[in-house]
């Protein structure tokens, strides 16, 4: 769910509605930008929507529909898959539906633990058990591992899947409760999204 808005002009060349899954309400497109110019540029989105702008952003996205290339023409699907069918690789971004979320935070670690650098935008559930098992270090009383926290003030005002409905939903949805992004970093001696080379296919395909 990232990044630059759709343009109006492009929305007859998206798939119908109904492939986009419950991806749920959208990363404002500032909010998403300051994060990718600090852990950028991504390769991956894995709970993307078609309604999201992704051609300069990141290239390769998944819905509950499947897998997907953003082409100059609009969305190409390339795999039946969803973003949860295997491990991410590169430099991923994902704000995750809320329901299931326990999943996406799992594959956001074993992800990074492959390799990848996993940057997720989540409810401060504290209190989770997700958070307690692949966040938190109890023990300790920090992150785990290579695991950054960071929680942020205020509460973000996440944008409506539907283009359309953006004009006059203008202010956009605010959650209950705040967000904070936690970055899975690689082990530093794996961190293959380091030596890329210039056009890598992220994403694993």
């Amino acid at each position: 769910m990232t990044g630059r808005i759709l343009d109006q002009r492009n929305a007859d060349r998206l798939p119908e509605d109904g492939a986009l899954g419950n991806t749920g309400w959208q990363t404002p497109p500032a909010f998403f930008d300051g994060v990718a110019q600090e852990f950028g540029p991504f390769d991956l989105d894995p709970s993307g929507a078609h309604t999201a702008y992704v051609s300069q952003a990141i290239a390769y996205y998944h819905t509950e529909d499947g897998e997907w290339l953003w082409t100059p023409d609009g969305p190409s699907k390339i795999s039946n898959d969803d973003g949860l069918a295997r491990l991410w690789t590169g430099r991923v971004f994902c704000n995750p539906p809320y329901r299931r979320v326990e999943a996406w935070v799992k594959q956001g670690r074993e992800s990074a633990a492959a390799g990848a650098l996993v940057v997720m935008l989540l409810a401060p559930s504290t209190d989770a058990r997700w958070f307690h098992r692949y966040v938190w270090d109890a023990r300790l009383h920090r992150a785990q591992g290579d695991t950054e926290v960071r929680f942020l003030e205020g509460r973000i005002r996440f944008l409506h899947p539907a283009p359309a409905q953006r004009e006059t939903d203008f202010k956009g949805f605010r959650p209950i409760s705040g967000n904070m992004l936690v970055i899975f970093h690689p082990p530093m001696t794996d961190a293959a999204y380091l030596r890329r080379e210039p056009g890598h296919k992220g994403g694993g395909v």
